[in-house]
């Protein structure tokens, strides 16, 4: 077996583990990310490819995850929103869904020249790349897997949680975002903040696509409860192929990082 997300690659290989940066364009702007690709052990291998979006404002991009799925046999890129993080153009949360949407198209137009498996493209989102990944599949973007860790669910936060979504935005002040105006962000959430209300979504998620949501039972920046379960029980109710696993962990899951990892592999290898 060439491939375990516990272990380093065997010797053996005809072209060793790489990585390097990457440039795709969303919305007439560049977007910076970076591949990770496992070793090469066969001519003509083509590999499956986990895009991971991260969360707001971005801090923690899970490259562990990342190069935990190199390990197991995946393609792994990490990526950067329009406008954070040194990714051209403006930020805003429409932005970040229609971002997901660009690194799809760039992975599957073959622009990557990697060795790419063009059926086997998934996407993996936390926090607010959770947000962004949902969006982006009620948008319309295809993929046959879905694993969606701590997603934040920003239309409730709008309808139900002025105080939070609040709080949230306030961190706009750091400097970490190229805005547009100083107020962009909250008028974006305004404009479309009932739509992107998780429980609305189930209607327009494609039935095609697996999903797998990771719920942090001591979360409290995107409980599970009001997060995650109400989307979930419509889902199921509606006949997705959907899944639930709850982790005793926060937000960001600090304490079980090597479970984590065995978790988001295993839930990527089931489509196999």
């Amino acid at each position: 077996m060439h491939y375990d997300y516990a272990r380093d690659p065997a010797q053996g290989w005809l072209h060793a583990p790489s990585a390097d940066g990457i440039v795709a364009e969303s919305g007439g702007k560049k977007i910076f990310g970076r591949y990770l690709s496992p070793a090469v052990y066969a001519e003509n291998q083509r590999f499956p490819v986990v895009i991971l979006c991260h969360g707001f404002p971005g801090q923690e991009q899970n490259i562990d995850l990342a190069q935990a799925l190199r390990r197991a046999g995946f393609i792994a890129i990490y990526f950067w929103y329009r406008g954070v993080w040194g990714s051209h153009g403006e930020y805003c949360f429409s932005h970040i869904i229609e971002d997901v949407g660009a690194m799809v198209d760039y992975v599957r137009s073959g622009k990557t020249g990697l060795p790419v498996d063009l059926e086997r493209i998934y996407l993996f989102g936390h926090s607010m790349g959770g947000f962004a990944v949902l969006n982006a599949l009620a948008a319309g973007v295809k993929v046959p897997k879905a694993v969606l860790m701590a997603p934040c669910d920003l239309g409730r936060r709008y309808l139900m949680e002025k105080d939070r979504l609040e709080s949230l935005l306030s961190s706009k002040k750091n400097g970490y975002f190229t805005l547009s105006h100083p107020t962009a962000l909250e008028e974006d959430v305004a404009r479309h903040g009932e739509k992107w209300h998780f429980p609305a979504l189930a209607d327009k998620l494609p039935k095609e696509t697996a999903y797998s949501f990771i719920a942090g039972l001591q979360d409290t920046v995107t409980p599970p409860e009001t997060n995650i379960h109400p989307l979930l029980q419509k889902m199921q109710a509606a006949g997705f192929c959907v899944d639930y696993t709850e982790l005793d962990d926060g937000h960001s899951f600090h304490a079980n990082r090597l479970a984590l990892a065995g978790l988001v592999t295993k839930l990527f290898l089931q489509e196999f």
